[in-house]
């Protein structure tokens, strides 16, 4: 079996909801709520899968990682979230691609 390949988002609270910054592969998304975050996190991760598969090509190809101090800040985020299990089930079974989703948030509420 393929192991899983990591998949680590960093959340930001803010005055106007979320967002999310990815760390393997340098995208964001946003939201108003937690619970639509994590739609909008699927929903960006099956979209990639699923345009690669429709263009023959690796998932994520030519996206290149974020840069550093997203990493640093998830290294030191307070709160490490458990993905709920939509994202963890659904991304892989659609697209057929093993992957393991890991969240951290980062507090307090930033301007």
């Amino acid at each position: 079996m393929e192991s899983k390949v990591p998949i680590r988002f960093l959340l930001f609270e803010h005055k106007d909801g979320w967002s999310a910054q990815c760390l393997e592969y340098d995208f964001a998304t946003q939201a108003e709520t937690l619970s639509d975050l994590y739609y909008e996190i699927e929903s960006a991760l099956a979209g990639h899968i699923a345009v690669s598969a429709k263009l023959g090509s690796r998932p994520f190809e030519g996206l290149a990682r974020a840069p550093q101090k997203y990493w640093d800040m998830f290294d030191r985020a307070p709160l490490k979230l458990e993905p709920p299990r939509a994202i963890r089930i659904k991304a892989i079974e659609e697209g057929g691609v093993p992957i393991a989703v890991e969240i951290a948030a980062r507090l307090p509420v930033i301007q």
